[in-house]
């Protein structure tokens, strides 16, 4: 997470402590966008594998 993200999460998260449902929607939204992010990375690696396994069967034959 780049640094200025970390601030402007921290900001959010202080400008709407007093509301508990404004809270919880804060902290779904930067879950989410975690979560996002490690299916992004999954899903790159898995198709990198991919494309070195047809690679792979190709300068085999």
């Amino acid at each position: 997470m780049p640094d200025f993200e970390r601030v402007t999460r921290t900001l959010e998260r202080d400008l709407v402590a007093d509301d508990p449902v404004k809270s919880a929607y804060v902290q779904g939204k930067h879950d989410g966008i975690d979560k996002a992010r490690k299916e992004i990375a999954l899903t790159a690696i898995a198709l990198a594998v991919t494309a070195l396994i047809v690679v792979a069967i190709a300068f085999k034959h």
